[in-house]
């Protein structure tokens, strides 16, 4: 699967957000960025809780994930299979079931090469070949038509993209990939807590916005969308393999740094093609925290990146993927097993220095209960770090309130 980590967005309504408490607000105060405006930078510290909703009403809109805008809901070809499938059905399981096994037996399992990227359903829809990316976002529209809450989701190794289902009060996991070289088989449904499957993250949009200027540029993007990259909350499913999930809070800056390579120094102000921001990722230490646990789609782990990023659609140009920048902490969770790591990098590939990891603090969580919080004063410098950003970089985050302060007046 072409792993892409898509946008997410800052609206505390949409993407599990909480504001920052009136008096920290008021402490911090709002900046005025011109060198990063709204909607690209936020202005005032924010915790950001990523976790999928849950209701699953939200899982029924038009756009599903980073495709290509099409006005697939009045594509009659599209319109009339749904109904065709489901004429007759009264259960949405077996509403569920006969899309599926149609959507598997519609592709030949190849990689497509459509003439440009993302797709949009329709071109989904139209081309022959596919893989599990083309089956999960065909299978997502056609349960969606057929009025059956659905939602893409990739597998902790991050190679699969399958589907969720909303029947019968409760979540199942549908995989509709077509196989080679024999596809006679029907689709897969997977019960709720069947530990042959692991759910990982999921993508959902919750913001598009038209003709908005890239920040520190004079480009202009005909679309911008803005998504929830969230971990889904798979309880059931990890509990069959002995595992819970903990959460982890770490602190995150949209404060730039600018890099001088005359002088091969960083300073807080510059030109754009300066500008360094600051990335971050998890990695599984051993990359093996997954492994042996009775899942074919949970091994192994190598990093994630549950960070807010954003996407551009702007015809006819290709898409571009990049942060949406945040100012706050991040709180996610994760599987607990095995050593995590938060690293901190910098974004620029150009810059003269000897690597591009520049801090990060290693944790780990043994139970549900257990909430990491990451400190600007315990972050480490990465091995060759340039100890001038690194030393920027504590001040940037030690500057924000503690998570503690975010979290005052008891928003959760």
């Amino acid at each position: 699967m072409r792993a892409l980590f898509i946008l997410v967005c800052s609206l505390a309504s949409a993407a599990g957000s909480v504001a920052a408490p009136r008096d920290v607000t008021k402490r911090v105060g709002r900046v005025e960025r011109t060198d990063c405006p709204p909607p690209w930078c936020e202005q005032v510290p924010t915790i950001h809780r990523l976790g999928a909703p849950d209701d699953p009403s939200v899982y029924l809109g038009d756009v599903i994930s980073y495709e290509a805008p099409s006005d697939w809901r009045d594509f009659a070809p599209l319109r009339d299979k749904v109904s065709e499938l489901t004429d007759g059905l009264t259960s949405d399981l077996d509403k569920v079931i006969a899309i599926a096994d149609w959507v598997k037996h519609s592709k030949v399992s190849a990689p497509p090469a459509y003439a440009t990227w993302p797709p949009t359903i329709i071109d989904i829809w139209g081309f022959p070949n596919g893989q599990c990316e083309e089956a999960s976002f065909l299978l997502t529209a056609m349960l969606r038509f057929a009025a059956i809450p659905a939602m893409r989701f990739t597998t902790w190794n991050n190679d699969h993209a399958v589907v969720r289902a909303f029947v019968g009060g409760r979540w199942v996991v549908v995989d509709a990939t077509p196989i080679a070289p024999d596809n006679s088989g029907p689709a897969t449904v997977y019960a709720p807590d069947d530990p042959s499957l692991v759910p990982a993250f999921q993508e959902r949009p919750v913001m598009a916005l038209s003709d908005v200027e890239v920040p520190g540029t004079d480009a202009r993007v005909a679309s911008f969308t803005l998504f929830a990259d969230e971990p889904v909350d798979a309880t059931a499913t990890l509990a069959e393999i002995g595992l819970q999930y903990g959460t982890v809070a770490f602190p995150v800056t949209n404060k730039f740094l600018y890099y001088d390579p005359e002088n091969r120094v960083f300073a807080s102000d510059g030109p754009p093609e300066q500008r360094v921001t600051i990335m971050y990722r998890i990695d599984a230490v051993d990359a093996l925290c997954l492994n042996d646990r009775q899942s074919w789609y949970a091994s192994p782990l190598t990093f994630i990146h549950p960070g807010l990023l954003w996407r551009t659609i702007n015809a006819p140009d290709p898409p571009e993927v990049g942060l949406f920048y945040p100012i706050g902490y991040i709180e996610t969770i994760l599987p607990t097993c095995g050593t995590w790591r938060i690293v901190y990098t910098l974004s620029n590939q150009s810059l003269d220095t000897p690597s591009l990891e520049l801090a990060y603090e290693e944790f780990r969580l043994d139970s549900s209960t257990d909430l990491a919080v990451i400190r600007p004063e315990s972050l480490q410098p990465a091995d060759g770090a340039d100890m001038t950003s690194f030393r920027a970089l504590v001040g940037l985050l030690e500057d924000l309130p503690t998570f503690e302060q975010l979290v005052g007046v008891g928003l959760q």
